[in-house]
């Protein structure tokens, strides 16, 4: 950082962000009086933030976000009554927060590790806009600190956007957050130790836009007054202990891009009214206790494009052959519910779909060749059904497949051999007891065998000759690429890793969920603001494995328990074996005894026989002479 500007005594404006400056701040900054604008963000900026700015009356915008700043925010800089702007987000400063920045529209700290309460003097900062502390260690996590916060924030009646996500509060979320300002259209809270229930006074934000208070402890029901927020585009409700229904009234929402309801306790069936949120991009009601038939309604919008998350219900009856209308889908998620029937030929209208789960449920019937069309997909597992006939060799010729799971299906013949079929680590047929040739490393029979019809269990399908290690070699599924993948959502979620823990490997999520962090972007007019959804996206992949993890351990525990009989039954034959070894070893050492036995009586007799040798020998050669 060139210290030669320090002399610029007129400076107004200075611009240095987005560079790859490197080294501290320099301290004779604090001589540029006349300077307003001080820019510096995304450098490699390290050290402290020296407290010579705070000699920097004039300064109304001060940008030093996406830096390796430490230390504490100096008591200098909090002082200062001019600043407008104030952006320190993506740092490692620390120390508690005593904002007086008396002028503040905006206050961004997100992502440090600022501690304690929050203080009382945010309520005089009347102007300010924008407060945004997200994934720090604000709160004490203890009492009932919500309600002093939120009583002190009702003083700014300017408030548009306020994210405390991802820190240490605690206790309920009181009914004083209906006095929150009018204006107030972004309002985080998720990932903290918030309980209770969901105050009913959020009826009284009617502007708000994005309501976040997922990974919290909420229990209750979901208010049927969120009817009356009409601007609401994304609600993230993810990972609490919410229980009952969900309500009919969600369909009034007509700007809803987002639902957001995963692992909770929800029940009864999904009310066919979500069918009139004509913007939904995305669903995920994941690992919840909802029953009943997917609704129809659902299949007729043509908006969802992230994905639609219904996995771990207990949903029934066949996938309608409407599923097809939504044909941006990214992911497909159906996977542990009771669904019955066959897979939809119309699956091969999703030309987008990368992700696709159907395992765990009750499908019948083969793998229709429509899937064919699939050019998109990149993960695909039909695992744990009943489906039935060969695997389709054009599951080997979709470019971008990189991982396969038809496990624990009726599938019989030949193991196609070509592309993603070469890389045993790619697929997994394990337990399908009628499959033979395949690469070699599957050690199933020889091709040979299934047409003359004696296929028999081999190691990937789970024969008697398949040792432990050897199984847990051919269900091992390649790592995916973790992040950049187009299908993903903004916000809170995580789940869906429908998978690779279970195959015994510790990789990323492959499948992805919903919920992780809810995106920093406000949203506006009404849409998704294409940087808020492309953050949707990239932070999708960044969202914990709990609940996946969890899925995947019991599945995986099944599997462990399914190979302990197995080697269980190896042990019994083992030992069977060596008994008769034992045996074996018995009669061999009879048999040589008996064979000393033998050479004994023939070496009496022996020696008799070699004298008269010498003799014949002798009248051959006297003869010959």
């Amino acid at each position: 950082m060139p210290v030669s500007m320090s002399s610029l005594s007129s400076l107004t404006r200075l611009s240095l962000g987005q560079n790859n400056f490197r080294g501290s701040i320099p301290a004779s900054f604090g001589n540029l009086s006349e300077l307003s604008e001080l820019f510096m963000g995304k450098n490699k900026l390290i050290g402290s933030i020296p407290f010579e700015l705070g000699r920097l009356f004039k300064l109304r915008f001060l940008r030093l976000s996406s830096n390796n700043l430490t230390g504490m925010v100096p008591p200098q800089l909090y002082n200062m009554s001019s600043l407008r702007v104030v952006s320190l987000s993506v740092n490692q400063l620390h120390g508690t927060l005593a904002p007086d920045f008396d002028l503040a529209l905006q206050i961004n700290l997100e992502k440090n590790a600022i501690n304690g309460p929050t203080p009382k003097s945010l309520g005089n900062l009347n102007d300010l806009e924008i407060f945004t502390a997200f994934d720090n260690s604000l709160g004490t996590n203890s009492g009932n600190e919500l309600h002093n916060i939120m009583n002190t924030l009702s003083n700014c009646s300017n408030l548009r956007e306020l994210s405390l996500g991802a820190n240490n509060f605690s206790g309920l979320l009181p009914l004083s957050m209906a006095n929150l300002s009018k204006f107030l259209s972004y309002f985080d809270l998720q990932e903290n130790y918030i309980s209770g229930s969901i105050p009913v006074g959020i009826e009284n934000l009617l502007n708000l836009q994005l309501f976040s208070v997922g990974d919290n402890m909420f229990s209750g029901s979901i208010p049927e007054s969120i009817r009356k927020l009409s601007k609401l585009e994304q609600i993230w409700m993810y990972r609490n202990k919410l229980s009952g229904k969900i309500p009919s009234s969600i369909g009034n929402l007509s700007q809803l891009s987002i639902l957001a309801l995963a692992e909770n306790k929800l029940k009864e069936r999904i009310p066919d009214s979500l069918g009139n949120c004509k913007r939904l991009l995305a669903i995920d009601l994941d690992s919840n206790k909802l029953t009943g038939m997917i609704p129809g309604p659902i299949f007729e919008l043509s908006s969802l494009s992230i994905g639609l998350f219904l996995g771990g219900n207990q949903l029934t009856g066949p996938i309608p052959m409407q599923i097809g209308n939504i044909r941006n889908l990214g992911t497909l998620n159906l996977s542990e519910n009771k669904l019955s029937g066959g897979i939809p030929e119309t699956l091969s209208n999703f030309q987008g779909l990368e992700f696709l789960s159907l395992a765990g449920n009750h499908f019948e019937g083969t793998i229709p060749k429509s899937l064919n069309q699939l050019k998109g997909i990149q993960f695909l597992d039909l695992s744990s059904n009943n489906l039935s006939g060969q695997i389709p060799k054009f599951l080997g010729e979709l470019n971008l497949l990189q991982s396969l799971n038809l496990s624990y299906n009726m599938f019989e013949g030949e193991v196609p051999i070509d592309g993603l079929f070469k890389n045993i680590s790619a697929f997994s047929v394990v337990g399908n007891s009628k499959l033979c040739g395949g690469v070699e490393e599957l050690r199933l029979l020889a091709s040979e065998a299934c047409r003359n019809g004696v296929a028999t269990l081999g190691s990937q399908n789970g024969g008697p000759n398949t040792l432990p290690t050897m199984v847990n070699q051919s269900m091992a599924i390649m790592t995916m690429p973790a992040v950049g993948t187009p299908g993903g959502v903004p916000g809170p979620t995580t789940n869906l890793n429908i998978g690779m823990d279970y195959w015994g490997t510790a990789t990323p999520p492959i499948l992805p969920a919903l919920h992780g962090k809810a995106s920093p972007a406000p949203v506006a007019r009404g849409m998704v603001t294409a940087g808020s959804r492309d953050s949707i996206q990239s932070q999708l992949w960044l969202q914990d494995e709990r609940e996946s993890a969890r899925r995947s351990r019991l599945r995986k525990q099944a599997e462990c328990d399914e190979l302990a009989q197995r080697a269980e039954a190896l042990n019994e034959e083992n030992a069977s074996l060596r008994l008769e070894l034992s045996r074996i070893r018995n009669e061999y050492d009879q048999l040589l005894a008996q064979n000393a036995s033998l050479k004994e009586r023939l070496g009496e007799e022996v020696p008799g026989q070699e004298d008269d040798h010498p003799v014949g020998n002798d009248t051959q050669q006297t003869g010959q002479t």
